[in-house]
């Protein structure tokens, strides 16, 4: 049984992302690759483009499969391991204003097929 939520990415309370600060595109990761872990005062979002990745956030797992979107908050430890194949990842990272509370709590996003077509046009520009 998930400790976490997996529900398709609908925002129902209006905020405003303030600052764009970074947005990259990794890919072919290696599987099982680790990494240290990071935390920082700005939000980050992933987006899985391809591939399965297990994050860990401030001590708790989550599974993601290709489509999955997943928000970090300020100050929240994170680390990723990537499994299974090489991962495609897109990342990125802003500061926002009037954040709904409970946004993006213990939270995997499912993003609908027209989402994920929304995704790519991003990534490829």
């Amino acid at each position: 049984m998930l400790d976490y939520e997996i529900k398709p990415f609908f925002v129902t309370e209006p905020f405003k992302i303030d600052k764009l600060y970074t947005m990259f595109h990794r890919t072919h990761i290696p599987a099982n690759k680790r990494y240290a872990g990071e935390s920082h005062d700005f939000w980050e979002c992933i987006y899985l483009k391809d591939g399965n990745v297990c994050n860990c956030v401030d001590g708790k797992v989550y599974n993601m499969e290709k489509g999955d979107l997943i928000f970090y908050k300020p100050l929240e430890f994170h680390h990723a391991v990537e499994n299974d194949k090489k991962a495609d990842l897109f990342y990125f990272t802003f500061s926002l204003e009037n954040c709904p509370e409970d946004f993006a709590s213990d939270t995997v996003y499912k993003l609908s097929s027209n989402q994920m077509k929304i995704m790519e046009k991003i990534i490829e520009n």
